[in-house]
């Protein structure tokens, strides 16, 4: 996992043990369509806090939903801290290598993992927007 600096020294990366429990849940969420055995640490980085992430996702869902998604802001981050208590938890990005990204056709995409140690939780939060074309018209729901 990359670390980003602080100033006078580097966040702490994770550890072999989140890494291979980050790679385990992108496995069971894109099961059987994808296998990311092979992905790499360097395909990880650790989100300094919760607000970057959050500011980023509100960014992203405001721009893409507009209102639609200022409905259910509250909602969705009430549901979020519920189930992984964001205050105790670490952050992650995912950025898949061009060979084996599930997001290739995507316009736009995020992947953020919460990763609550204490509660042995990690919660997958992800989100792509794909082009629309009539063909493609029954695969959105």
């Amino acid at each position: 996992v990359s670390t980003q600096s602080t100033g006078v020294e580097e966040q702490d990366a994770c550890s072999t043990k989140t890494f291979h429990s980050l790679v385990s849940c992108l496995n069971a969420s894109f099961k059987p369509d994808y296998d990311f055995s092979h992905a790499k640490s360097e395909e990880f980085s650790r989100i300094p806090n919760l607000n970057m992430v959050s500011q980023d996702i509100h960014n992203i869902l405001k721009t893409s939903l507009g209102d639609s998604y200022s409905d259910i802001k509250e909602h969705m981050w009430n549901t979020i801290d519920r189930e992984i208590q964001l205050a105790e938890c670490s952050f992650y990005s995912y950025n898949a290598d061009l060979d084996s990204d599930p997001y290739a056709e995507s316009l736009w995409y995020f992947n953020y993992f919460f990763y609550n140690k204490k509660m042995k939780r990690i919660l997958f939060f992800s989100c792509q927007a794909h082009p629309y074309s009539q063909d493609s018209e029954d695969d959105m729901f």
